[in-house]
């Protein structure tokens, strides 16, 4: 923090003792005639430096009306709650999940054969068996 003046902080405290709803310009006013150096600052850094401070250990500051932190629910009466989610949603996603790997295992599989290229018979056979595959991705998304 910048550091004030105690000739200015004692001349704002002088004032606000007397007058405690005193306009800030007055306040900045009186400063000024006890320090020159407040001139420099602006309206902000004079705020927070010599007035909030002061009327913080005066106490006149007024509390804040803005609700700070999380509404707290409210008892509903009356209404019925709305019904809890089954674990459905979680079951298709977990059929998804099951079929995108098996998807990836039979892609695997095919571009391994053919990467090798020894054996085309069993690619083509793999790429034939594409019905017991799709037997198995049913299978799997069914149970979604």
């Amino acid at each position: 923090m910048a550091e004030r003046s105690a000739k200015a902080l004692a001349a704002v405290e002088q004032v606000l003792k007397k007058t405690p709803k005193a306009d800030p310009a007055a306040l900045r006013a009186a400063a000024e005639e006890a320090d020159a150096s407040i001139k420099k600052l602006n309206p902000r850094s004079f705020n927070a430096s010599y007035l909030l401070p002061t009327r913080r250990r005066f106490g006149l500051l007024k509390k804040s009306t803005k609700r700070k932190g999380r509404k707290k629910a409210r008892a509903t009466q009356g209404r019925p709650k709305a019904p809890r989610r089954t674990s459905a949603p979680r079951r298709s996603l977990h059929g998804r999940a099951l079929a995108r790997r098996l998807v990836q295992d039979r892609d695997r599989l095919v571009q391994d054969t053919l990467v090798k290229g020894t054996d085309q018979n069993a690619a083509y056979e793999l790429g034939a068996g594409i019905d017991e595959h799709l037997d198995r991705l049913q299978e799997a998304l069914g149970a979604s």
